[in-house]
């Protein structure tokens, strides 16, 4: 049988970005910004054309087929990727500089959603939907490559789990299996979910109340975890509470691997309520309510009248949204959270929200961060070890579910240095260019974890992106990559292994 002919993942990622700019040219055409129009067809006309000239002169020169050469293309996409989609923005914006786009289109497309041209009402609203498009696109763009290039790798997520535990969370298929061929699979299979769950949102908000732009932004936000909106600093969840508790519930499905639609999904339901990533999770957003209680609790013996009550329990509700939220490392903010003078504002609470964003949620969903799966294993060795200290005789796994490896805690913290570490040189550097110490903090945690909205929750919604220095937003640009593909999908570059046919 004839071989498939293989393209390089650049160019065919370069190809469909430049026929999806035929989506904003429609929008705006729409709306009668033509100018803008013009702009975003034309570039994809020529984006599309150059990608598929490249794409067939390359794919002749027999490509290696290594886990290792897929990592390699899929860190050169988010290099290089965001020159291409900056073209468009480039010709429909003016006064603001290639530098400045470039760093937009990596935070759109890591799904990070750091963002500056949302302060300026000036810019046509087809700007705004591209944003929120690049992110959609780059969250199922992670989708497709944990299941394609991470899997064989054995990383982000996946050096946890043995091989032969048979855990429905992540899919199987065999070790032989060729990546583009992977590639091809994981897109068919996953791509009516990531469309259909898309949808499904932006038609529960507009039944919501929100107008069918906001809940669009909100919908491809929520799903792909960006935290793109309208809305600039705090990015909050318009609509009410009835449009909160639908991001909310979808925003769940970032939470743990089991809720990520792959092959046997129906089967991994009866695993939830064992979870431990959910418990996790749980524990988290309970800790909490418990600080918000404790903060508020002053307001709440006060209160004589029923207005007293409803606020105290909109700040409950407003500290859940939000920490599940940040926990997903989307960072929308409920509505009430600039409603109580109580803790909002707090150095408690943005600790907090600094945690949430650094702990992350599910293994192989469009969350960064540490991940919960990572905290669970590392959890077990800490409960481990303390019952070691009363029974030092006891013979016990070290963590006692099959489902881990054994090496898996030892894996767990490696992770966790290397993070702190690369958030160590991040803070360093940051604060090098004349950044002061709690804004590279923020703003590290934010880059690392994918949470771009962190700091205006953390230092403020006087915060600005477009302040900061040239160099600092190339540093952030580079650190985004780093916390979306990992450090250990670089360092697995390093690794003869993984250069093996």
């Amino acid at each position: 049988m004839q071989k498939a002919t293989e393209y390089p993942l650049v160019s065919t990622v370069a190809f469909f970005a430049g026929l999806s700019m035929v989506v904003p040219a429609i929008h705006a055409a729409i709306n009668e910004e033509l100018a803008t129009g013009r702009a975003f067809f034309y570039s994809g006309l020529l984006v599309a054309f150059f990608s598929a000239i490249l794409g067939i002169a390359v794919s002749s020169l027999n490509p290696m087929s290594a886990p290792g050469a897929r990592l390699l293309e899929l860190f050169i996409v988010y290099c290089c990727l965001p020159l291409v989609l900056a073209v468009p923005l480039a010709s429909a914006t003016n006064g603001i500089s290639f530098a400045d786009l470039y760093f937009e289109m990596v935070s759109c497309l890591t799904t990070t959603g750091a963002t500056y041209l949302s302060d300026h009402p000036e810019l046509p609203s087809t700007i705004h939907l591209w944003r929120a498009q690049v992110g959609w696109m780059g969250g199922f763009l992670v989708w497709v490559t944990i299941a394609a290039f991470m899997e064989p790798l054995r990383i982000s997520g996946f050096e946890l789990i043995s091989k032969d535990s048979g855990d429905a969370g992540f899919s199987r298929e065999g070790a032989g299996s060729h990546e583009f061929g992977r590639l091809r699979r994981n897109v068919r299979f996953l791509l009516p979910w990531y469309l259909g769950l898309s949808m499904t949102v932006w038609l529960w908000l507009l039944l919501a109340g929100e107008s069918p732009m906001s809940a669009l932004l909100a919908a491809m936000g929520t799903i792909s975890t960006s935290g793109i909106h309208l809305e600039g600093g705090i990015v909050q969840a318009s609509g009410g509470f009835a449009g909160e508790l639908i991001l909310f519930v979808f925003l769940l499905l970032a939470l743990s691997r089991l809720l990520k639609p792959a092959a046997g999904w129906t089967t991994r339901v009866r695993l939830i309520p064992d979870d431990l990533e959910l418990r996790i999770a749980a524990i988290l957003v309970v800790g909490t309510i418990i600080v918000v209680l404790v903060l508020e609790w002053p307001e709440i013996v006060s209160a004589r009248t029923r207005h007293d009550l409803v606020n105290a329990v909109n700040s409950i509700w407003a500290a859940t949204f939000t920490t599940v939220s940040f926990l997903t490392t989307t960072g929308y903010a409920s509505v009430a959270w600039s409603g109580s003078e109580g803790w909002q504002g707090s150095s408690l609470v943005s600790l907090l929200l600094l945690g949430a964003a650094f702990v992350g949620g599910g293994a192989t969903t469009t969350a960064g961060g540490l991940k919960l799966l990572r905290v669970a294993v590392l959890l077990k060795l800490a409960s481990t070890e303390v019952a070691k200290l009363s029974q030092p005789s006891a013979v016990k796994p070290l963590l006692g579910i099959e489902v881990f490896r054994a090496d898996a805690s030892v894996a767990a913290g490696q992770f966790l240095m290397l993070l702190l570490f690369s958030m160590a040189i991040g803070v360093t550097v940051l604060a090098a260019f004349g950044n002061e110490f709690r804004t590279s903090l923020a703003l590290s945690i934010a880059a690392l974890s994918t949470t771009g909205p962190l700091p205006h929750s953390v230092l403020g919604p006087h915060f600005c992106y477009g302040e900061l220095g040239a160099l600092t937003k190339l540093v952030l640009s580079f650190l985004m990559i780093l916390g979306r593909l990992e450090l250990l999908a670089l360092i697995a570059l390093l690794n003869p292994i993984a250069w093996r046919r």
